[in-house]
């Protein structure tokens, strides 16, 4: 059966701008992100993700309690030789945006645990509360490999049943005939129990995961074909 890499992989490592889940009334720097759109997609039957293409991107709602707390956009920027590069960009509650873009060779033929060790980490850029930016490479990268492939692997899983979803609606539109992945799956270093995708959506394909408690841990808020990186 063939593994599910779920949504950020390593740059969620670089984005711990979400803060801790307090009763806010005053308006969120994140409510603009959370604009309904009103598409309606077909039912389509999902059995992998798209393949990459340069220019994809999903942003996703993050939320704890049903609170809105990080917004994050993924972009696929640019095939790099062997590797891709891809691009998170976070933006807390309070407005505080962080990123990583991350080359990485590998992520082709992912289709068995066993591939992980094919996974080579090229370089990576980190950008900051400050709006710096630093490039980790050489060396620094080679020191810091088994942490980001100890953290890769959360994001993988094999463990896990397609099974008919449903329609599911979402700030990015209302999506017909998706498909669930029950048990086993991962987002976010956070336990999905019901995680819903579809195949028109890139990178992915996710469109909501629901944790085992019943709360929308994540949502599709925009998703398109024409993404531009932020870090240069």
């Amino acid at each position: 059966m063939r593994y599910i890499l779920t949504f950020f992989v390593i740059g969620a490592m670089f984005l711990s701008g979400c803060s801790s889940s307090k009763k806010e009334d005053k308006p969120s720097p994140l409510d603009s992100y959370w604009t309904s759109k009103d598409n309606t997609i077909a039912n389509k039957k999902f059995t992998a993700p798209k393949k990459w293409a340069a220019g994809q991107f999903v942003v996703m709602g993050m939320l704890e309690k049903g609170k809105r707390e990080s917004v994050a956009r993924m972009t696929i920027v640019r095939k790099e030789k062997t590797g891709w590069v891809y691009e998170v960009i976070n933006i807390d509650k309070k407005g505080k945006t962080t990123g990583a873009q991350i080359c990485v060779e590998g992520m082709d033929n992912i289709t068995s645990k066993q591939d992980l060790d094919k996974i080579n980490f090229v370089w990576i850029k980190v950008l900051d509360e400050k709006g710096e930016i630093q490039l980790i490479e050489g060396s620094m990268l080679n020191v810091m490999k088994p942490l980001y492939k100890s953290q890769f692997d959360q994001f993988v899983t094999s463990d896990y049943v397609l099974v008919d979803g449903g329609t599911v609606t979402v700030p990015a539109g209302t999506f017909k005939g998706t498909t669930t992945v029950k048990e086993g799956s991962k987002s976010m270093l956070k336990k999905a129990s019901t995680t819903s995708m579809h195949p028109d959506v890139p990178i992915n394909g996710l469109v909501r995961a629901i944790d085992e408690k019943g709360n929308v841990i994540m949502e599709l808020l925009d998703y398109g074909s024409n993404g531009k990186a932020v870090i240069p």
